[in-house]
């Protein structure tokens, strides 16, 4: 194998390396680099082939691709710091990701969540107010949608007919 190329296996453990990195298994990658020729390195795909029986990926790919999936680490860290310093990004409709979650924009507030709570089932999530971030309280005053009162839930919150702030006193239509 040459200098310019590394195994498979090889940039599987540098990438394993990097904060934030997936815990996708060596197979994962063989199997990406056997169906699609590339493996997925943060938000990059990485050109795979196989050099005397050996899966390998171009060293100068491989580097490229960690310092896009460190950038978009940065870019993470950083909007986790600015929520977490009440300042949100985005407009209305935008969904955001953070570092173990995100938030959707909605008006006046916005529905924030955690993957782990999510995952395990703990907590869906909870809608803030963007003005004082006090937990929004939910009123269901709207009439079911037919799918809900004909087969079974919807899965959306179809009844929802306002989100309302109690400490500040917005309140927002649906």
């Amino acid at each position: 194998m040459t200098t310019d190329r590394i195994s498979l296996a090889d940039a599987v453990a540098r990438y394993r390396r990097e904060p934030g990195s997936p815990a996708n298994t060596l197979q994962w990658y063989r199997s990406s680099a056997q169906r699609y020729g590339v493996i997925f390195v943060g938000p990059a795909s990485v050109p795979a082939r196989k050099v005397n029986g050996r899966w390998t990926v171009a060293v100068a790919d491989l580097d490229q691709a960690l310092l896009e999936h460190r950038a978009g680490q940065d870019g993470l860290l950083q909007v986790t710091a600015d929520y977490d310093a009440h300042q949100l990004h985005g407009a209305d409709g935008d969904t955001i990701r953070m570092r173990r979650g995100g938030y959707r924009r909605h008006g006046a507030f916005h529905f924030v969540w955690n993957d782990q709570a999510v995952a395990l089932r703990e907590a869906d999530g909870l809608w803030r107010c963007n003005f004082c971030w006090a937990p929004a309280r939910l009123e269901h005053e709207a009439a079911e949608c037919h799918r809900c009162r004909d087969w079974g839930s919807c899965g959306h919150d179809c009844t929802l007919s306002a989100i309302t702030c109690a400490t500040c006193g917005t309140r927002q239509p649906t």
